[in-house]
């Protein structure tokens, strides 16, 4: 009884700060922000896969793009784990990506399961991962 109140209390108090919050198993989980620094001069699109606990599969979302010298700010929801992968181009061909693949398209996508096999066109991902406030800044840079 005195664990149910004290939740009903912290989520309350989290709703009256304004503070977006998700809780399962007892835990609390803030809002995702993922913020993009472009430190090129030269424009880049991106995209970006995340682990949807509601759905418990990974999805891949794109394209956005960054003007140079820009940043872009993503608000992922809450219902995802803290560690997302970001791939992101620029009009030379540059490519920033990682270890890790997800599907994707060459026009704007959103695709679940987008870990399995099969899919038309995969690109490497890197990981980056968030705070405990669930916010990072994730810089690219020639």
């Amino acid at each position: 009884m005195k664990q149910t109140i004290r939740t009903a209390i912290l989520a309350t108090s989290l709703i009256l700060l304004g503070l977006t919050a998700f809780a399962q198993n007892g835990q609390y989980y803030p809002a995702r922000t993922l913020v993009l620094k472009n430190n090129t001069s030269e424009e880049m699109s991106y995209c970006y896969a995340y682990f949807d606990m509601n759905t418990n599969v990974w999805t891949s979302v794109g394209w956005s793009n960054i003007m140079a010298f820009s940043t872009a700010t993503i608000n992922i929801g809450i219902a995802t784990t803290p560690t997302f992968f970001v791939h992101a181009q620029d009009v030379r061909g540059h490519i920033w990506g990682g270890d890790n693949y997800f599907c994707t398209k060459q026009e704007a996508f959103r695709i679940i399961n987008a870990d399995k096999d099969g899919c038309e066109n995969k690109m490497r991902f890197r990981p980056v991962i968030l705070n405990d406030a669930g916010e990072t800044d994730m810089s690219f840079t020639r």
